[in-house]
């Protein structure tokens, strides 16, 4: 009996850890987005892995794609697009992410994938895109280690068409 409730403990505890996990990730990549938007350049780059693995990519309006692979690449793309871009876009964009998948790897590492909703600039129509974030805990943070963003930009919603989800 008691090695029974002592393997219930651990489990419960285990589920637990994870629910604080998602939380943590969550925060880090909304953290990511707001910055990024905020123009906050050193808020943006610390939810971030410094390594020469680290990747960002994602899709255009034209159809081409943008990738870069390592963190000196990585930040200088984004410092660049910062520093000629510097006035933050007004009103915070609303961002919707729904079906969160995640997979854990041990402790230290995640990944996930989610549809992502966000407002355009004028607040009239989201943009849709799958997406993709390997996340990895450092220092008992949870860092972005891999982004990927597929967007679709020729099928634009109207944001009163975007229902609220399901719980």
């Amino acid at each position: 009996m008691i090695l029974i409730l002592g393997l219930c403990t651990q489990i419960w505890s285990q589920t637990d850890n994870r629910l604080a996990d998602k939380k943590a990730i969550m925060e880090t990549i909304q953290n990511e987005t707001d910055r990024f938007y905020a123009r906050d350049y050193a808020g943006w780059k610390d939810t971030y892995v410094h390594d020469k693995s680290t990747m960002q990519g994602w899709s255009n309006e034209d159809g081409t794609f943008d990738v870069n692979i390592g963190w000196e690449k990585v930040n200088a793309s984004i410092e660049k697009y910062i520093k000629e871009n510097p006035v933050p876009t007004g009103k915070k964009r609303r961002v919707e992410r729904r079906n969160l998948n995640y997979k854990f790897y041990g402790d230290l590492a995640c990944y996930l994938t989610w549809d992502q909703y966000q407002e355009d600039r004028e607040g009239k129509k989201f943009f849709y895109s799958k997406e993709i974030r390997i996340m990895e805990k450092q220092n008992g943070q949870w860092k972005i280690a891999g982004q990927a963003a597929f967007w679709d930009y020729k099928n634009l919603m109207p944001v009163e068409d975007l229902k609220p989800e399901k719980p």
